[in-house]
């Protein structure tokens, strides 16, 4: 049997505190896997501390030992289907410009509308020549804080100037970009669809309202960003 208080267990949830701590603040570029690597070190330990303070509980009283120990089964179990992990954002509008100017803008590499918080340190095509398209990767470095990020978006459809959808390596999500023409203008649509990681849910997932309603008020900024863009080019 496991003594879940133990020093070896407590200083192992330690140091898997320290590991997903450090992969985070590290200032070097890392791709979405390196940091979810990071998250599963902290559900980890987590749930060694959880464990820990049931087995303390059980030797209390069986039943207050128990009823944490479900508490943490009921929670891993909630969040086990994937439909309970499933992330959907979609956004639209309408720009008061021409289709294929709008298409031009939202897929230029030299356009991209920065998160809050956030600062786009280099953007770049690999495959193709350098020129976007299908197959091709667009890799973007990111930093915020002490954070640093490399992300690689693979381009897996290109229709211009109707439609284009990229996947995020290493995270599992896809989003697609409709645009088509609507009086006079370009109605534009963002449709992001993803998959939390077992391990993010676990963590961050109570917050999932929040992250999408985030990710949908980011989406409005940037089609507002290339609105502003168009609007001082003419």
């Amino acid at each position: 049997m496991i003594d879940f208080n133990s020093g070896l267990v407590t200083y192992g949830s330690v140091a898997l505190i320290l590991i997903g701590i450090a992969i985070f603040m590290v200032p070097v570029y890392k791709q979405p896997w390196v940091l979810e690597l990071g998250v599963l070190a902290l559900v980890l330990a987590v749930i060694g501390v959880v464990l820990g303070i049931a087995e303390t509980a059980w030797i209390i009283n069986p039943w207050a030992g128990l009823v944490v120990l479900l508490l943490l089964l009921g929670y891993l179990a909630f969040w086990l289907p994937p439909s309970r992990r499933r992330l959907d954002v979609d956004t639209e509008g309408i720009i008061a410009a021409p289709l294929e100017r709008v298409f031009e803008c939202a897929t230029d590499p030299a356009f991209i509308h920065r998160p809050k918080n956030a600062t786009v340190v280099s953007t770049r095509i690999a495959g193709n020549g350098g020129v976007k398209g299908e197959g091709t990767r667009l890799i973007t470095r990111i930093k915020a804080g002490s954070l640093r990020l490399e992300g690689v978006d693979l381009i897996t459809a290109w229709d211009p100037p109707r439609r284009y959808a990229e996947r995020t390596l290493g995270a599992g999500n896809e989003l697609t970009y409709v645009f088509e023409p609507r009086g006079g203008g370009t109605y534009v649509r963002t449709e992001y669809r993803s998959v939390i990681s077992m391990p993010n849910a676990l963590l961050t997932g109570f917050r999932k309202s929040k992250v999408r309603e985030s990710m949908r008020q980011y989406r409005l900024e940037w089609i507002e960003a290339i609105r502003q863009r168009l609007t001082s080019v003419a």
